[in-house]
């Protein structure tokens, strides 16, 4: 007889999706859907990396992604969890015509997200919605990471990482600010970052005390110190690095 014993083990619950976790805030702000407008929110919710869409999440997880036409291949790659629709219309048009918003409903949105002219042309096409506005609405929902993000975030620190260490690996002194900025965006671009994610700041001497500094055609000096703030995107997720150079031995 065998002294080996075994325990039937539980499944793993499965975490709950992105827009589950959306829709868990409706209760607390006693709320029936949210309308996410802003591409980065957009992008975290249902994965669309374009620049025009909405994103409408119902109780239940229900979601509906709505884009005009030139995004028609790329929302049927991309979007995950919401049924895409696309329209040759306004796309709040076409959300208060396809009644996807009932009367009486009470619509979460981010306010710092969404502008004056964007709220009041809501409230005019679908005027039966109750539009409640609520600050920092995915703040705490984008700041848990998953180890899928926390991959990106590793992966453009690294990327960042290698553009400084090839850019530092050459002679600084005789070239301009502007130069060394541009080689790094180059070099970010070359390694396969999406973009950067802000201007790249290289200030030497005196420019260094700027707040924020921009790259000039000054030319860098023996015995200057070089402020280099730099970052890159990858995969929608971005580092932000800041050095101090000494040119010269």
């Amino acid at each position: 007889m065998s002294d080996i014993s075994t325990v039937e083990s539980k499944p793993r619950a499965k975490p709950p999706s992105r827009l589950d976790r959306l829709c868990a805030l409706f209760d607390e702000h006693d709320a029936d859907a949210a309308l996410l407008s802003s591409p980065s929110d957009v992008r975290w919710a249902c994965g669309f990396t374009g620049s025009n869409g909405l994103l409408l999440v119902r109780e239940g997880g229900v979601a509906h992604f709505i884009t005009d036409g030139r995004y028609q291949q790329q929302a049927a790659r991309e979007v995950e969890g919401a049924e895409v629709h696309v329209t040759r219309e306004e796309l709040i048009d076409y959300v208060a015509e396809q009644e996807l918003l009932q009367g009486g409903e009470r619509v979460l949105f981010q306010s710092g997200r969404v502008t004056v002219a964007q709220l009041e042309e809501w409230e005019e096409k679908a005027e039966q919605v109750e539009w409640n506005a609520v600050s920092g609405l995915m703040n705490d929902l984008v700041a848990k990471k998953d180890e899928s993000e926390i991959d990106k975030l590793i992966a453009a620190q690294r990327l960042t990482e290698d553009v400084f260490e090839h850019v530092t690996s050459s002679e600084w002194r005789g070239r301009t600010e502007r130069d060394l900025a541009a080689e790094i965006v180059y070099e970010h671009l070359r390694r396969g970052a999406d973009r950067m994610a802000f201007d790249p700041i290289v200030a030497g001497g005196g420019n260094g005390a700027l707040p924020p500094a921009r790259a000039t055609d000054r030319r860098l000096q023996q015995g200057d110190l070089v402020v280099v703030d730099i970052g890159g995107v990858v995969d929608g997720y971005a580092s932000d690095m800041t050095r101090v150079v000494a040119v010269g031995e």
